[in-house]
């Protein structure tokens, strides 16, 4: 969950990469998923670090506009979801429980449903790290999915497989291949944390400074955080 600037750095970064946008800014205005992720991480750091009366207009403002690019794309995706590393493989129905629990390095598909038990509001699945979710994939249930999991397209899951590195698929799901999330994709927070450490400074540097240095202008930021003590 993002708690600081530093975690939403950092938490863009790692959406980047595990995207492969190369050009943040260029990808910006004809990537839409590129776009959508980073509206879901700004609300997120605002819903999470921006909590004073002052800023609600504001939250307001993002969530009714990243509601309305999720119904454009076909993403139904709560904030404080998923962690650092997302990467949504393809445009369409994308449906997600906001009580779904999910790690980092997720790489998820179209046509996925991560939804609660019938009958209840929050028996919802947690996902560990490095999980890759094919196309179709239904999750739902108070049930845990370890580290490193490769569920199959079109599968069914509602029971827990606490087994790391492994291939599930089927209706229901079952134990298919000892192969896990290392051969279908990899793992962009330890990518960025590699770089972060042979990089002076913050995440926010990499790359050229092409991830958000600041959720707004700072110029913007220091007259409302101005005006907010004042107010107060």
């Amino acid at each position: 969950m993002i708690r600081s600037r530093e975690d939403y750095c950092f938490y863009l970064e790692a959406d980047r990469i595990a995207l492969k946008i190369m050009r943040p800014w260029h990808e910006f205005f004809i990537n839409d998923i590129w776009r959508f992720q980073r509206l879901l991480r700004k609300l997120e750091y605002y819903i999470n670090c921006r909590q004073s009366l002052f800023w609600r207009p504001y939250i307001l403002y993002l969530n009714l506009k990243h509601i309305r690019l999720g119904r454009r794309l076909g993403f139904h995706i709560p904030p404080n979801v998923f962690g650092p590393g997302l990467s949504i493989a393809h445009l369409g129905p994308l449906i997600v429980n906001g009580n779904v629990r999910v790690g980092e390095n997720c790489r998820i598909h179209s046509c996925v449903h991560l939804a609660t038990q019938c009958g209840s509001d929050d028996a919802c699945p947690t996902i560990g790290d490095n999980v890759f979710i094919g196309p179709g994939v239904v999750m739902f249930g108070n049930i845990r999915i370890a580290n490193g999991v490769v569920v199959g397209a079109n599968s069914v899951v509602n029971t827990s497989f606490l087994e790391e590195g492994i291939t599930i698929a089927g209706v229901p799901a079952r134990k298919v291949s000892d192969k896990g999330f290392d051969r279908c994709y990899f793992k962009a927070t330890a990518v960025v944390r590699d770089h972060a450490g042979k990089v002076p400074g913050d995440v926010s540097r990499l790359q050229d400074g092409s991830m958000a240095k600041s959720v707004l202008p700072r110029s913007f930021e220091r007259l409302f955080r101005y005006i907010n003590r004042r107010s107060g």
